[in-house]
């Protein structure tokens, strides 16, 4: 009975037929997501899953329980409430479920729950399938469904944060199943999810995966040895699945994986894991796989972590990292370089053996680590090159491998440009060892054919633009040794050297480069590189290359064929590049010895007809035909007038003009080009260019347009300007120099010419003669009267031109005792103040002529004097025009007044009143202190145009200013250069303007260099010429040099380093210009003794270049190099250094309208003086417009008289007392139609107490244009005392009046003038200390002082004999020498003073530092409150330096924001990719920028916060910016660092870490030093001491408080050493100027000389009685003391010092002399 139950129950147990076909079958065979087709019908089941008794009692259906369940499932509504049902079910009566029932009712269960859309129905079946484990059990071949269903149901969860318990869940179930004896199972089963997904794509495939994935990330140990019943998985087992998923999962799921394996590869025991079972292989593939981009972050971590368990990899292991590290650019590890490398060494081995590169050889030139590609290189020198590798064939194989690969298109650009830059490289390093490398001279021939070869097939443009830098590089010494120069855009800096070893040029193949090069040039329709890039590049390198004569020997033929398609390119009139041709075509002219004269005109004829193409090209065929004037002067000349008529035509055009006017100007000096060929015609065609400008000038003007307002759009204006005004002063300079070169028979016609063309109408048909104008015929007419008188009566003895020499001989030391005391009379004839000494004894007389282009002094003397004495003392007559005779157009004037035509004094001549400088009035000035005053001050005004230009030499391999100071002498060309500058002059009591240069004792040299014309003086400032003392150190040595070139505008630089000259190199604010001259064929010390000196000097060729400060305008011909001959070397420099100083004063004064040359300075004097110092001068003193009042001031004598006239009968107003008057016309009755003013405030203050000196009359009227209009022209019309006259007063008369009379030193006047232009609170507080005249009280005292001294010193030496003195001479000396001790500390402390208070008159100059996208730019806008510079989050918007000048706490700044700096971060980078790359522009900002910051007061450091990679923030250091700033604390500069972007930093620790890192990374900063700020979130901006702005330190407002402090400390005033007195005493130290300051080191230096000679004497001294001898030591000294106390002096305008009155009064003061 038992067995029949048993039987039944298992046949009703066991699944009907349709049932099993219909239903477990379609379960078994379907996935979980698959809904359960059965198609059993409902049956009337006994127990109802309704009710809690029907799930009691299922007999007799035990059997069917599960079919009807699953039916169940399958057809209601809602599965929650069946599901809970089934769980009662499971729990009650599991003994009667089967496994394949419950596998079925599972699978069925589970699918309808995924495809619910209720969270719901996922937590019931979770509770249902925790049931099934705890009261059945899961059935095997159900843990995969089961598993995955967990995963489904944990990614669920895991999506929001509402469903995290669901997620909860679902872990609690998938535990409890590891937790059971089906554990393991449950393990594998969650890994066949992840090695079964990935087909399907479907949302719930994707979430049973990321599923599992997140269970595995979240929960599991990634470890094997773990305790049994935690739920873990092996991380072999789990690898190659996560491999297998990054090969076919989504984007998703493979992020999702590189989680699991950042959690992998963090965890200790994981990592374990993978040692032991030899997984790391599997970790560098799953990671290698990954997208290494900006925007998954995970990879780059991934990767640094694999990185940091490198040590654990073998060879194998590490070389696969190595490879992912270098292609994910990250950096690459010693020991990863290693392995790559020894895999690189067994390809190339390979290849030697097989004749083919392997795969291996190629792949890692295409990774960008710049160590890896070092020493890759290494290797291919190493095994293909030196020094002992195989022969040329295989380098030649090997070279043919790279180049086809780099011609492919699957080559990628990175790697094309990393083998071109190997070959590249290799190159280099061959040529610079060629004397070594075995078979070099094949090789280095190989190597270059190859660079050819990928110029002219390689695929990448930058691959080719790489190897034509390379064979662009190529050079050759002067003993033919080949070489290569340094190559900044390829990474090398430096020069390959040329060792005399070296393989020579004449045994190099370059036919297929210059092949390259010619193609180029002729634009060949065949020539394959058709990249303009390339071709761009070719054209502007190839002059440089070509400039290397040694390179070209025996290339005749390129040469001549390279002259040929460029004179043809030229010839058709439409080049592309027709400016890059007439580089070459410039170069060229240095080959003229290879071209005939048909040669040598065609060039000339396509320069010619080039020009006026366009501004640039004609440029360069400008500047070209300079070099043909010096080069080729008799070619040229027979094209002079085509040259002309071309200038003619261009110098109307802007910027063509200044190019045109300078090459005529250096043409004038040029002789050999005219001076026979030029007739008449000639000359007036050039003064006609110079004309065609002017006038081009003036019809602007006249139609309400100046140039300048034409330019005004420009970006750069203050540039413009400067060069209008240069431009048009060089138009007056070029008529000056051809007149002075027209031939003596031409000069009067184009005297006449010139004359009229000067002289034009303004709008109002006004005939006008500007300055320039008067002072160009001023000139004319003095060379003229020069001439003449040089031929005229007999009775000229001597003549002293000032023109050739700026200080005459005294008058006074023309004469004789037996002459008697002359008669002196200074008269003025129209602009010629005229000066007689006459002496009525012997009838000598010395006549001084000052005119405004110059001084001349000429002594007239005869045999007799038939003199009367009544006729000594006649005045000058109103008939002396009955007694002037004429002379050639000119008036014959008699010495003496009185003496007729001449006949016994002789005459002198001046212009007559029709000539521009002549009058009908001449004028007497009265013998009085202002007029000598006033003569005194024109005389220190030079006659001549001089200027001043320093010489230096660069030895080779000097790099510091220290060294090349140091220098005593030079290569013998560099000697024989300067000899040819000028001429030798003695500067020992010089004639001439020394410039600065000692005439007195020697310290800067015997000799100088000088050169002048008639009109023009060159002083050059030698260094080398200067000695070095033997008292000297080194430090003092060079300053005493760098003390004149430092000041110098213009610097000639000899460069014979062999290195580029760098501008910065002798830093100096005053440096504008550097005129650097190169051997064009690099030289050793040994060969410029050599081979140099046995070339012919006109066989020689220099680079000459231009390089001009930042800011400053690069105009000069040779702002692109040029290459010049030995034999016009000086000559060409010579101008260049001319015209560069003209430009340079032009700049240091380019606020005033107009250029203001020494000659206007004059002309304007003799105006002043010509109106008589007698006249009444008015003037408004308020500034022009509407105002309520406004002042006109009158000074004069006729100050009475003009108040009668405007207010009639009225009385005199009492001294300084106000008084209300109503001012009427002059001369008109007092009714209301004749008021001017009806309440107008009178003033009137007596002389002499008045601010001129003289009476001064005061109108405070309305300030309505009218009302002043009418005042002014009332009082022109105001008649004065006969004798007087009432003008307008000149700019600056009154102040000039009230030095003449003493009422203000110079001192005052120059503080005066700061007051008036003071524009922020510190300069109105510095200008009024120096008008209080503390200023000159102080320099008073000190001269004093030394007056003092001397009187002792003078009582020695003059009374020894006579006097008893109870100090020796020694004793005496060293008193003094104590008081001129103190002396010296006082005036250093002034001097430094007087530097610091030149930051507070001309602003403090400030530079932003930092690198690219740091914020500069929005500090910059922060602090001067606007958008004053382009702000975006692109690197590198910033690429000049932008200057700001803004007003910050009354302190004048100048604010520049630079480019930033950065360090190319690889060398092998793609020049096309700006990201990588820096171009040409990037690194000239980046230059700019490190001259701007050397050359500033304060630098601004601009640091900021970045993210790091663990997801915190941290100050970035740049390494090119830190390197930057070291240098400059180093130098002493004033540094503050800011770093930006505070809002990035996550807490105040890390803004604390970042200061410490930042006074770690930059040693010597302090800690006051450093300022963080966010300028993207901040308050207002500070901009006065007035606007406190938040307390927060971490501010903008902050950081500017700092910067003011900064500003206090750095213009505090100086103390001496040792001086206890308050500091503020020395203040108004800060007034003194830029003049009060070279005074002052003029009189230090004659101190230091009296200390030094004082010591001397001491020791010579030492145990003698000094009673013998030492009279020449005192007098020395007290000539020291002299000097000391002249410099002094002239800082107040005193004159000469130590008057024979002064002197004599100290010695009578303090002796008893006469007794």
């Amino acid at each position: 009975m038992e067995e029949d139950k048993d039987a039944h129950v298992n046949s009703e147990w066991r699944p009907t037929s349709s049932l099993s076909s219909q239903g477990l079958a379609s379960i078994a065979t379907s996935s979980l997501y698959a809904p359960i087709a059965t198609t059993t019908e409902h049956a009337n089941a006994v127990f109802s899953l309704g009710s809690a008794a029907g799930v009691l009692e299922i007999s007799p259906f035990e059997a069917e329980v599960c079919d009807r369940l699953i039916r169940a499932v399958q057809n209601d509504v809602s599965l929650s409430p069946v599901l809970r049902q089934a769980k009662e079910v499971i729990q009650r009566h599991a003994k009667w479920i089967t496994q394949a029932g419950l596998r079925s009712l599972l699978e069925a269960v589970l699918s309808r729950a995924v495809d619910s859309t209720s969270t719901t129905d996922l937590y019931t079946g979770l509770d249902f399938v925790d049931t099934i484990g705890i009261f059945a059990a899961v059935p095997h071949e159900s843990l995969l469904c089961v598993t995955r269903f967990v995963a489904y149901s944990y990614h669920q969860g895991s999506r929001m944060n509402k469903h995290r318990g669901l997620a909860e869940k679902a872990w609690s179930v998938f535990r409890h199943g590891v937790q059971s004896h089906s554990g393991q199972g449950c393990i594998t089963a969650l890994l066949s999810s992840l090695r079964s997904a990935g087909h399907a794509g479907t949302k719930k495939e994707y979430a049973v995966t990321s599923g599992a994935l997140q269970l595995v990330q979240e929960r599991l140990v990634l470890s094997d040895a773990v305790e049994p019943g935690l739920p873990s998985v092996s991380v072999f087992a789990l690898l190659p699945l996560l491999r297998r998923l990054m090969c076919h999962g989504d984007e998703a799921i493979r992020e999702q994986v590189l989680g699991v394996m950042q959690r992998l590869l963090t965890d200790e025991l994981a990592t374990t894991e993978v040692g032991k079972s030899a997984s790391w292989r599997t970790c560098v593939e799953i990671v290698s796989l990954a997208p290494f981009t900006d925007d998954n972050p995970t990879a780059h971590t991934l990767l640094d972590l694999l990185t940091q368990n490198a040590e654990h990899l073998d060879d194998s292991d590490l070389r696969g990292l190595a490879h992912l590290t270098a292609r994910a650019q990250h950096p690459v590890t010693t020991a990863m370089t290693a392995a790559l490398i020894k895999q690189f060494r067994l390809a190339i081995d390979e290849g030697i053996r097989e004749g083919e590169m392997p795969e291996e050889v190629y792949t890692l030139f295409q990774y960008q680590s710049s160590e890896l590609q070092k020493r890759l290189v290494e290797a291919l020198d190493e095994k293909l090159v030196y020094p002992y590798s195989p022969d040329d064939a295989t380098l030649r194989n090997f070279i043919l491998c790279f180049t086809d690969r780099i011609a492919t298109e699957e080559t990628t650009v990175e790697a094309a440009v990393a083998m071109t830059t190997a070959l590249s490289t290799l190159t280099y390093a061959a040529i610079a060892r060629s004397g070594d490398v075995l078979d070099g001279t094949r090789k280095i021939n190989s190597l270059i054919d190859a660079m050819a070869r990928i110029a002219n097939t390689a695929v990448a443009p930058s691959a080719k633009l790489r190897a034509l830098r390379t064979l662009a590089r190529l050079r050759a010494a002067t003993d033919g040794a080949i070489y290569m120069v340094a190559d900044e855009a390829a990474g090398k800096l430096e020069s390959a050297a040329s060792q005399p070893d070296n393989v020579k040029a004449a045994d190099l193949s370059l036919h297929a480069w210059l092949l390259y090069v010619l193609a180029v040039i002729e634009m060949d329709p065949k020539f394959p590189a058709k990249d303009d890039h390339c071709v761009r590049f070719v054209l502007s390198s190839f002059p440089e290359q070509l400039s290397n004569h040694t390179l070209f020997y025996r290339q005749e033929h390129t040469v001549k064929r390279c002259f040929e398609l460029v004179s043809a390119r030229l010839n058709d009139g439409k080049a592309e590049h027709a400016a890059a041709y007439v580089k070459i075509l410039t170069t060229l002219i240095s080959y003229r010895a290879e071209f005939g004269t048909s040669e040598h005109k065609q060039l000339i004829r396509a320069l010619l007809k080039t020009a006026g193409s366009s501004d640039t090209v004609s440029i360069a065929c400008i500047h070209a035909l300079t070099i043909c004037c010096y080069e080729m002067p008799d070619t040229t000349s027979i094209f002079m007038d085509e040259i002309l008529q071309k200038m003619h035509r261009m110098v109307t055009q802007r910027h063509l003009a200044i190019h045109v006017l300078e090459f005529l100007s250096g043409l004038s000096r040029l002789e050999a080009l005219y001076k026979h060929s030029f007739r008449f015609e000639d000359f007036k065609r050039i003064f006609g260019v110079s004309f065609s400008y002017l006038d081009s000038l003036r019809n602007k003007a006249s139609d309400g347009r100046t140039q300048l307002s034409d330019q005004a759009s420009s970006s750069d204006s203050e540039s413009q300007q400067t060069m209008s005004q240069y431009v048009h002063a060089l138009a007056y300079h070029t008529i000056v120099f051809w007149y002075l070169a027209t031939r003596l028979e031409h000069r009067a016609a184009i005297k006449e010419y010139v004359t009229s063309r000067l002289v034009y109408k303004d709008v109002d048909g006004v005939e006008v003669l500007e300055d320039q104008g008067l002072v160009t015929i001023d000139l004319m007419d003095s060379v003229d009267a020069e001439v003449a008188q040089d031929a005229s009566d007999a009775t000229v003895a001597t003549i002293q031109y000032g023109k050739s020499k700026q200080h005459l001989t005294k008058p006074l030391l023309c004469f004789d005792p037996e002459d008697g005391t002359p008669h002196v009379q200074t008269r003025i004839f129209g602009l010629l103040i005229i000066t007689t000494h006459t002496s009525f004894r012997t009838g000598k007389s010395v006549v001084t002529t000052r005119r405004p282009s110059g001084t001349f002094r000429s002594l007239h003397q005869r045999t007799t004097a038939g003199s009367r004495k009544d006729l000594h003392d006649s005045k000058i007559e109103t008939t002396l025009h009955s007694q002037l005779g004429h002379h050639e157009g000119d008036l014959l004037v008699p010495i003496y007044p009185g003496d007729e035509v001449g006949k016994v004094y002789g005459s002198y001549t001046v212009p007559d009143v029709t000539s521009p400088l002549g009058s009908g009035e001449v004028i007497d000035l009265p013998e009085e202190e202002a007029t000598a005053r006033a003569i005194d001050v024109f005389d220190r005004t030079p006659g001549l145009d001089s200027h001043k230009a320093g010489v230096i030499y660069i030895g080779e391999g000097q790099t510091t200013e220290e060294k090349v100071f140091l220098n005593s002498s030079g290569s013998p060309d560099y000697r024989e250069f300067v000899k040819s500058l000028g001429k030798l002059q003695e500067l020992k009591d010089a004639a001439f303007n020394s410039q600065g240069l000692d005439i007195q004792t020697g310290t800067d040299g015997l000799t100088a260099i000088v050169w002048n014309s008639e009109v023009t003086e060159l002083v050059y400032h030698v260094t080398t010429m200067m000695p070095y003392h033997e008292n000297d150190d080194d430090a003092t040595a060079i300053a005493k040099k760098k003390r004149h070139t430092g000041n110098d505008h213009v610097n000639i630089v000899f460069n014979n380093s062999g290195a580029p000259f760098v501008f910065n190199m002798f830093p100096s604010a005053f440096n504008y210009v550097y005129v650097v001259i190169t051997p064009s064929v690099r030289t050793t010390f040994l060969q410029s003794r050599t081979h140099t000196m046995k070339t012919p000097v006109g066989e020689r060729y220099y680079r000459v270049e231009v390089l001009t400060a930042p800011g400053f305008p690069s105009i000069s011909s040779a702002a692109e190099a040029k290459l010049v001959s030995g034999s016009s070397l000086p000559d060409y420099v010579r101008n260049l250094a001319l015209n560069a100083c003209i430009f340079s004063e032009v700049w240091m004064n380019r606020d005033d309208e107009s250029y203001r040359s020494s000659w206007r300075l004059r002309l304007n004097q003799i105006k002043q003086l010509r109106a008589s110092p007698d006249a009444t001068i008015y003037a408004v003193s308020t500034a022009p417009g509407r105002a309520a009042i406004a002042i006109i001031r009158v000074s004069g004598p006729g100050c009475l008289p003009i108040y009668r006239q405007l207010c009639p009968e009225k009385a005199a107003p009492r001294p300084r007392q106000a008084t209300v008057r109503t001012l009427y016309e002059p001369g008109s009755p007092e009714t209301s139609e004749h008021v001017l003013d009806s309440s107008a405030l009178v003033l009137y203050f007596p002389a002499p107490k008045t601010v001129t000196g003289e009476d001064i009359l005061e109108l405070h009227v309305h300030g309505g244009t009218a009302v002043v209009k009418a005042v002014l022209a009332a009082v022109s019309r105001c008649t004065v005392l006969t004798g007087t006259t009432i003008r307008y007063a000149e700019p600056g008369e009154f102040t000039r009046r009230a030095f003449l009379n003493d009422r203000l030193d110079l001192t005052q006047v120059e503080a005066l003038g700061d007051v008036l232009s003071a524009t922020t609170e510190q300069q109105r507080r510095l200008s009024v200390r120096g008008t209080s005249g503390a200023l000159a009280e102080r320099y008073e005292e000190w001269r004093q002082q030394l007056l003092y001294a001397r009187g002792e010193l003078e009582a020695l030496i003059d009374f020894s004999e006579d006097q008893h003195f109870d100090e020796s001479i020694s004793e005496l000396l060293q008193s003094v020498s104590a008081q001129v001790d103190v002396l010296k500390a006082g005036l250093r402390a002034h001097r430094d003073s007087a530097v610091k208070g030149e930051l507070l008159r001309n602003g403090i100059s400030l530079a932003l530092l930092g690198a690219p996208n740091a914020g500069k730019s929005s500090l910059l806008n922060r602090i001067v409150g606007r958008e004053a510079a382009i702000v975006s989050e692109e690197a590198g918007t910033t690429r000049d330096v932008v200057e700001i000048s803004i007003d910050l706490g009354g302190y004048l700044c100048r604010l520049g924001d630079t480019a930033g700096l950065r360090r190319r971060s690889a060398a092998l980078a793609d020049p096309g990719s700006v990201s990588q790359d820096i171009g040409a522009v990037e690194r000239e900002g980046m230059k700019r920028a490190k001259a701007r910051a050397g050359e500033s007061d304060v630098v601004i450091v601009v640091l900021d916060f970045k993210a790091t990679s663990d997801g915190h923030t941290a100050v970035h250091f740049d390494n090119e910016v830190m390197e930057t700033a070291i240098r400059l604390i180093q130098a002493g500069r004033g540094i503050l660092v800011v770093i930006n972007k505070l809002d990035l930093a996550t807490d105040e620790a890390a803004a604390e870490l970042a200061i410490t890192d930042t006074l770690y990374a930059l040693p010597g900063l302090q800690r006051n030093q450093i300022h963080m700020l966010s300028c993207v979130d901040d308050g207002p901006t500070l901009r006065t001491e007035s606007g406190a702005g938040p307390t927060n330190r971490n501010t903008v407002q902050s950081f500017l408080r700092g910067l003011i402090s900064t500003f206090e400390t750095l213009t505090s005033a100086t103390s001496p050493d040792g001086d206890q007195s308050d500091p503020s005493a020395w203040q108004e130290s800060l007034g003194a100027t830029e003049r009060h300051r070279l005074l002052l080191d003029e009189c230090v230096e004659h101190l230091d000389l009296y200390t030094e000679l004082v010591s001397e004497d001491v020791g010579e001294r030492n145990g003698d009685d000094g009673d013998d001898g030492g009279d020449g030591d005192v007098v020395l000294a007290a000539e020291h003391l002299r000097g000391a106390a002249n410099a002094l002096a002239k800082i107040t305008g005193k004159g000469e010092a130590g008057d024979v009155e002064d002197v004599l009064g100290v010695v009578f003061e303090k002796f008893c002399v006469g007794k």
